[in-house]
């Protein structure tokens, strides 16, 4: 059985995000998090998952970047061009807790590639993670930490230390439910907001709810 957020002591949520932020330590926080260009998907951004732990070979990233030959697809384009469409149309005000509970059950559900319902932001991500799994070689995980960079308060992240944490296996759906269940909680959003505020990137982005959740799994999973 996994942990919650509200699990776990606020004092020690509270270190776990100095401990992470803190320059004196190896971690992504703020280069991954300074995103100067939020609305444009840029090379930067396809090696971004590798400021935490994901490392996308420079081959399949020269793919992103090629027009298909006639007759012979190109599924590293297609995911590209699918994940600059998410960019081009979700608002950054949108959160993930706006997503309602259906749609991310729709997710378990549903048959791969058939539009689902729900805002255009929404829509777009899932055709992202649907587009990746037709890509050899990388998953959602790849998605997620590359978009999350763009659209910080929709996209969470999905990480095999925040999966251990929550309990849940690989499976992106099950995961995408956990974390709403933790975000439309009253009293966890207002916990993480709280804990969220005081991190700020020399860029003035503000860090997410949804990035202080994930920081705070993953580094209690690290120091298990």
């Amino acid at each position: 059985m996994g942990t919650r957020i509200m699990d776990i002591n606020r004092d020690t949520a509270v270190a776990y995000l100095r401990t992470y932020t803190d320059s004196r330590h190896r971690y992504a926080w703020p280069l991954y998090d300074d995103d100067p260009s939020p609305g444009v998907l840029s090379g930067a951004d396809l090696t971004a998952p590798a400021l935490l732990s994901y490392s996308i070979s420079g081959t399949h990233l020269n793919e992103m970047g090629r027009d298909p030959e006639p007759g012979s697809p190109n599924r590293y384009r297609e995911l590209y061009e699918a994940m600059a469409t998410f960019v081009a149309v979700a608002d950054g005000d949108t959160s993930f807790a706006e997503v309602t509970e259906a749609q991310i059950t729709e997710l378990t559900t549903r048959t791969r590639h058939v539009p689902v319902d729900g805002l255009e932001s929404w829509t777009a991500l899932v055709a992202c993670l649907d587009a990746v799994q037709e890509c050899e070689d990388l998953t959602t995980v790849a998605v997620t930490k590359i978009l999350h960079r763009k659209r910080p308060d929709l996209v969470p992240i999905n990480d095999s230390k925040v999966r251990e944490f929550f309990g849940v296996p690989h499976d992106y759906p099950k995961l995408f439910a956990t974390i709403h269940t933790e975000v439309t909680d009253a009293d966890t959003m207002a916990l993480l907001n709280e804990l969220a505020a005081p991190h700020i990137t020399p860029g003035g982005r503000s860090m997410s709810p949804l990035r202080a959740l994930d920081i705070i799994a993953w580094m209690d999973v690290q120091s298990r």
